[in-house]
């Protein structure tokens, strides 16, 4: 996931087997070779990516607009 290749899915291989882990995410803005992200999760993962995703946006958006209300608890896998 997803299907394709990315200009950067050598990076996200990179984080994904330096870190030890089943899935890995990046995203960059501004990067040498333009701004873009790669994904490599397996399918039977996917749903709790999306669950972390949703979680982080949100996050990043309650922090940003300076609401307080409590932070929402983070998906299992967190």
């Amino acid at each position: 996931m997803p299907a394709g290749s990315g200009k950067y899915d050598e990076l996200c291989t990179y984080v994904r087997e330096k870190s030890g882990g089943i899935a890995s995410a990046i995203v960059v803005l501004h990067g040498q070779a333009g701004a873009g992200f790669s994904v490599q999760c397996p399918k039977e993962h996917s749903l709790m990516l999306a669950n972390i995703f949703r979680h982080v946006a949100n996050e990043i958006e309650r922090e940003i607009t300076d609401k307080n209300p409590p932070p929402d608890s983070p998906p299992e896998a967190l």
